[in-house]
C-alpha cells in the first residue's frame, strides 16, 4: 500500500456497487475490491429478549380483547 490512500466503503444493490467500481477504475486507482455477503447486527439479549415478551404482551391483550366481543 502506498503511503497514501483511501478505504471506501460501498452498500447497495450489485448494480450500484458496480457502478462505483467501474468509475474508480477509469481514474485508475483501484488496488483491491471486495464483495462480501449479507451482514447481520445483532442487538444484545436482554433488550431483544424485552421487546420479544412486550410483542407477545400487547398480542395477548388483543387476543383478551377480541374475545370479549366474541
Amino acid at each position: 500500500i502506498e503511503p497514501e490512500y483511501v478505504v471506501l466503503e460501498k452498500t447497495g444493490h450489485e448494480k450500484e456497487t458496480e457502478a462505483l467500481l467501474q468509475e474508480l477504475r477509469e481514474v485508475g486507482g483501484v488496488y483491491e475490491f471486495v464483495r462480501s455477503g449479507r451482514v447481520a447486527i445483532v442487538k444484545p439479549m436482554e433488550r431483544l429478549n424485552r421487546y420479544l415478551e412486550s410483542i407477545y404482551q400487547a398480542n395477548s391483550e388483543q387476543e383478551e380483547g377480541e374475545a370479549l366481543f366474541h
